[in-house]
């Protein structure tokens, strides 16, 4: 079953809400101290993974609001950012910004398994 835009978004902001999806590792970006995540989609709904085993084995669809992102946005470091803060972050991200970009990453993922 295919995400509308809409059911995307929510799933993504619920997700966050609900503590079941963190901030993701950028491209080059390896904090050791911290978790590594990303997000993808499973069984209709926004999930998180981490990217510690074989590449064979990741979803094609990768994406998230990452902790640069998060630091760009909050101008402090990721480090001196309470889990609230880091939550309410990735709400305005995606809020402000939208989810165009990963509904279209979406989109092109679920064409290619056709």
């Amino acid at each position: 079953m295919t995400m509308t835009k809409e059911q995307f978004k929510n799933s993504i902001i619920d997700g966050i809400k609900a503590g079941r999806l963190d901030p993701c590792n950028g491209i080059g970006e390896i904090y050791s101290d911290l978790p590594q995540y990303y997000w993808t989609i499973e069984n209709g709904n926004v999930t998180e993974e981490s990217p510690f085993y074989v590449d064979d084995e990741q979803p094609e669809l990768r994406f998230g609001v990452s902790i640069s992102d998060i630091e760009n946005y909050t101008e402090k470091e990721f480090g001196d950012l309470s889990e609230d803060e880091v939550k309410q972050a990735m709400l305005n991200i995606v809020d402000e910004y939208g989810v165009d970009d990963w509904y279209d990453q979406y989109q092109e993922s679920l064409e290619a398994e056709d």
